[in-house]
């Protein structure tokens, strides 16, 4: 409190001149009518969706090197590529995946606006050249391979597991790997919200 000790009345936690943050809040509102509100509920996207969601597929398969013991070889390595390629598919939506959309000239389905904001099931949006759009890039590829590995490398070791007989010790480690296989499926679905919601800011 900035008010002398044994003051009365309510305490004064903002420095005298300066404005609160609650007074900041309430003019922001006033002159944006709202706008600020939705920006900060966009940028929620980017956390949760996009660096959360690949932080999380991460800790994934570090998860799934310990609980499967891997050694020095070809599943570690494995995990090592997956590692690599999820570093790569979060650089580049942050940093290339915004600036090759609408790219002149292109055809990729990936640089296509309208069919970047499209959802199939929620809010499907027609493109009048859909039929002539080429296959998503390399990179965007990548991206969604990514996803098919996490599965595979989920697969190695769910079956190394079994094959040992750990889930007769720990039956408790087989729910919980069927948990982590239901996940990917999320981590697929917030890539693709993520893309969207990228595709939406750079449409603005």
């Amino acid at each position: 409190c900035f008010k002398k000790k044994n003051h009365e009345g309510n305490h004064a936690y903002t420095p005298e001149n300066k404005l609160s943050p609650s007074t900041i809040a309430r003019i922001l509102a006033t002159l944006t009518n709202g706008e600020i509100k939705s920006l900060a509920g966009l940028d929620n996207i980017d956390v949760i969706k996009g660096h959360d969601n690949f932080e999380n597929m991460r800790e994934m398969v570090k998860k799934l090197v310990y609980i499967g013991r891997m050694d020095a070889g070809s599943p570690c390595k494995d995990a090592d590529l997956l590692l690599e390629n999820i570093d790569a598919s979060e650089k580049f939506h942050k940093l290339i995946f915004p600036q090759h959309l609408g790219k002149p000239g292109s055809k990729h389905k990936c640089t296509c606006f309208q069919c970047g904001l499209s959802h199939d099931n929620k809010d499907p949006i027609k493109c009048p050249i859909h039929g002539d759009h080429s296959p998503p890039c390399k990179d965007c590829q990548l991206s969604f391979a990514m996803i098919g590995h996490l599965y595979d490398f989920h697969e190695v070791v769910f079956q190394k597991l079994k094959k040992n007989g750990t889930f007769i010790v720990e039956p408790c480690l087989e729910d919980d790997l069927d948990t982590w296989r239901d996940n990917i499926k999320r981590y697929h679905t917030y890539l693709l919200d993520y893309r969207s919601h990228i595709v939406h800011k750079e449409d603005e």
